[in-house]
């Protein structure tokens, strides 16, 4: 695998975690403050969706992340 393509899924994998920690963070400051975050527009959108469907976006997010740093580190090995 090419420098480039390992550097792809590093890249995917940081914006999928960074969106995941993102969602939660929503989440959690919303339930100890009592207002939404300065990212109204997508907290707002989040929040509109079934719980399940909150939960399952956050895990395909995590899963995406950890499979793109997995795959990163193993095309890095391979060097």
């Amino acid at each position: 695998m090419s420098d480039e393509v390992g550097r792809v899924y590093l890249y995917v994998a940081l914006i999928s975690t960074s969106l995941s920690v993102i969602l939660s963070s929503i989440a959690l400051v919303k339930e100890f403050t009592g207002q939404g975050s300065g990212l109204y527009v997508l907290s707002q959108a989040f929040e509109s969706l079934p719980a399940d469907v909150q939960l399952a976006i956050k895990v395909f997010l995590l899963v995406l992340g950890v499979t793109g740093f997995l795959v990163y580190k193993s095309s890095r090995e391979r060097e």
